[in-house]
């Protein structure tokens, strides 16, 4: 043994040589070895992520909510109110309702990418990423690249055209806007919870939106049957009605058509632009409106 040390101490390349032999021997038994067990691990990391990409993904999502508030969480009701974690936190987390500057917003994108990438199902943060795009971050082609992308992974989900509506609509893209809504209406007609009240509400806009653009385009036959549609499931729009029968008179409504949306589009960014809770107790009541009591802002 001496000896053959002796000749190492000597050969220092020999050892080299020697060594990485040994490593590249190795590393093809280690690969031989996942090969052979691919298919089990496989199953087993997609079964762990599977079971934990959601809670994974609102970490991310609740860490864009932090940056946006400026590092202070929203104020909401807790079971245990004053447990020594939340104590903690206080000590290390400012209080208050703090919102980053528009011009910022770029801060939060990563955090809701990552958020998207763990949870391709959750449209709610889509829906939210793509908002603060197309409004803050001006950056509306962007916004359409991830409605895309959420369209891919949520096939036939009514609120993706909508959104795509939107944008479509206040960037002049009238044609294109008329198509996402019609495929929002008929994604609608197949997934939607024909119960529920929100629901209900977005089609009401899907519907109004796209009666305009028919107004705009003078088929008002089209525009009659979408407002009365609307008037079906909320009788009470006085604003629609009102509309309406304008319209069967032969008389222009007092806002034209085009007035009238880019009116509620401004409406909604002010709404979406607000957190959830601000909006949690604030309600308008103007029956003219497409959101209704509806929207609670982005979530951010």
């Amino acid at each position: 043994m001496p000896l053959f040390l002796n000749i190492f101490r000597k050969n220092h390349w020999l050892t080299f040589v020697v060594l990485l032999g040994l490593i590249f021997i190795l590393s093809c038994t280690i690969t031989t070895l996942i090969s052979n067990q691919a298919s089990q691990s496989s199953n087993i990391t997609a079964k762990f992520m599977g079971e934990s990409r959601t809670a994974i993904s609102q970490h991310f999502f609740e860490t864009a909510d932090l940056y946006f508030h400026k590092g202070a969480e929203h104020i909401q009701k807790k079971t245990f109110s004053d447990d020594i974690f939340q104590r903690t936190k206080k000590i290390v987390s400012p209080s208050g309702h703090f919102h980053i500057a528009h011009s910022d917003i770029k801060e939060i994108m990563p955090w809701l990418w990552l958020s998207i990438k763990m949870n391709p199902h959750d449209i709610e943060t889509y829906l939210v990423t793509s908002f603060w795009l197309s409004t803050a971050a001006n950056k509306p082609d962007m916004a359409l690249e991830v409605l895309n992308e959420a369209q891919l992974n949520n096939p036939y989900n009514y609120q993706v055209p909508l959104e795509k509506g939107r944008i479509y609509l206040k960037q002049g893209r009238l044609n294109e806007a008329k198509h996402a809504f019609d495929t929002s209406l008929a994604f609608w007609d197949k997934t939607a919870d024909q119960l529920n009240e929100y629901e209900n509400m977005d089609r009401a806009e899907a519907l109004l939106y796209r009666g305009l653009l028919a107004e705009h385009d003078n088929d008002t036959a089209l525009a009659l049957k979408l407002y009365k549609e609307i008037l079906t499931h909320f009788p009470h729009r006085s604003g629609i009605r009102s509309r309406v029968a304008s319209i069967e008179k032969g008389e222009k409504p007092e806002v034209l058509a085009n007035s009238y949306w880019s009116s509620i589009l401004k409406k909604d960014i002010i709404n979406k632009s607000k957190c959830k809770n601000e909006h949690e107790h604030e309600h308008e009541h103007d029956e003219d409106s497409h959101h209704e009591d509806h929207d609670h802002g982005t979530g951010i």
